[in-house]
C-alpha cells in the first residue's frame, strides 16, 4: 500500500507493461483536453509518437530479453510533449516505464541551439566586414598613422550600432538614435537630426551595422573635409519614405568654400571613404546612393529598403 501511494504520487508516468507491451497499471489518468482515456488493457505503442516508436519498442524488447535496464526519449502521440522514459524490469513478464516530462529541457536545448548558430553567423558577418576595413584601408592609406586612424574610427562605428543592438536586446534600434550615437561623438554641435521629425523607423541588426559604418565614414570625411573642419559648417541629416524605400540624405554646408573646385558630378572620382559608402548603401543594403557636390556644399541621398537585400 505505501509503495501504491508512492507511485500514485509520482509527479512522472509511472507504468506497468506485459510482454506484448500491454499497459497493465498507469498511475494517473491521461486526460486530453476535458476526455479521460483509458490506457490500460491497451498496447503502450499507440501512445508513443511514430517517429520515435520504432527506438522505443527496440527499448523495451531488449529489457525483456536481456533484463538489464534501458531508456528512450519519446513524444507523445496524443498531445505536445517530450518525456525521457527509464525502463527497468520487474520480473520475466513485466516491466516498468518511469516517465518525466522534459519538454521545457527540450525547448531550452532548442533555443541555446538557436542562439549558437546565430552568434555564429552574427561573429562570421562582423569578422569579414573587419576583414575587409582593414584591407581596404590600408591599400589606400599613406602611412601606418593613416591606417590606424582610419580603421579605428570605422571600426568605432561598427562598436557603436553593436551597442545600441545589444542595448535594446538585438530588437532593434530606432534610425535618430543611432545617428547620434554614431555622429554626435565626432562633433556634438555643428550638426542636426532631423530624424525624429521623419518616419524614425526601428532597423534591425541587418541594416542597423551597415548603416552605422557608412554614418561613420561621414562623419569623418566632415570632420578632415568637410563641414566639420575648420570651415564653421554644418551638417543636417533627416529622411522621409518614398514608397517601402527608406529615403536617408546626409547634406552638409560650409561657410568657406572647398579650396579645390569640385568637377562636375560625372567627373568626379570618389575616394576610398566614398567608395565604401556607396557600397554599403548598393550592397549592404540593396539600395542607391546619389551625390551632389558644390562649392559651398554636398549632399548625399541613399534610398534602400528597410531591411537590407
Amino acid at each position: 500500500e505505501r509503495f501504491r501511494r508512492l507511485v500514485e504520487g509520482s509527479p512522472g508516468w509511472i507504468l506497468l507493461i506485459d510482454r506484448d507491451r500491454t499497459i497493465e497499471y498507469v498511475n494517473r489518468a491521461l486526460v486530453i483536453g476535458s476526455e479521460v482515456i483509458e490506457v490500460v488493457g491497451k498496447k503502450i505503442d499507440g501512445f508513443i509518437h511514430e517517429e520515435d516508436r520504432a527506438a522505443a519498442i527496440q527499448t523495451i524488447e531488449t529489457t525483456f530479453k536481456t533484463g538489464a535496464p534501458g531508456r528512450y526519449l519519446s513524444r507523445s502521440a496524443s498531445r505536445p510533449g517530450h518525456h525521457r522514459v527509464e525502463v527497468m524490469p520487474l520480473s520475466a513478464e513485466t516491466v516498468l516505464l518511469s516517465a518525466v516530462d522534459i519538454t521545457d529541457e527540450v525547448l531550452a536545448a532548442r533555443q541555446r541551439e538557436y542562439l549558437l548558430a546565430e552568434l555564429d553567423h552574427r561573429v562570421k558577418n562582423t569578422l569579414a566586414t573587419i576583414l575587409s576595413l582593414a584591407s581596404r584601408s590600408i591599400r589606400v592609406a599613406s602611412s601606418l598613422d593613416a591606417f590606424q586612424e582610419t580603421f579605428l574610427t570605422r571600426l568605432r562605428g561598427m562598436a557603436r550600432a553593436h551597442e545600441l543592438m545589444a542595448s535594446s536586446g538585438w530588437h532593434g534600434v530606432h534610425l535618430d538614435s543611432l545617428v547620434t550615437q554614431v555622429v554626435g561623438p565626432v562633433d556634438a554641435s555643428h550638426w542636426t537630426n532631423r530624424i525624429s521629425e521623419g518616419p524614425n523607423p526601428l532597423l534591425d541588426p541587418t541594416t542597423a551595422t551597415p548603416l552605422a559604418l557608412a554614418l561613420a565614414e561621414l562623419a569623418t570625411n566632415a570632420a578632415k573635409h568637410g563641414a566639420f573642419s575648420a570651415r564653421g559648417g554644418k551638417v543636417e541629416v533627416s529622411c522621409s519614405l518614398d514608397g517601402d524605400r527608406l529615403v536617408f540624405t546626409w547634406h552638409e554646408e560650409f561657410n568657406q568654400p572647398l579650396e579645390a573646385r569640385v568637377p562636375e558630378p560625372a567627373q568626379v572620382q570618389p575616394g576610398f571613404g566614398l567608395r565604401l559608402v556607396r557600397g554599403i548603401f548598393e550592397h549592404d543594403l540593396d539600395g542607391s546612393l546619389s551625390s551632389n557636390f558644390e562649392p559651398r556644399r554636398l549632399t548625399h541621398v541613399a534610398r534602400f529598403r528597410l531591411g537590407g537585400a
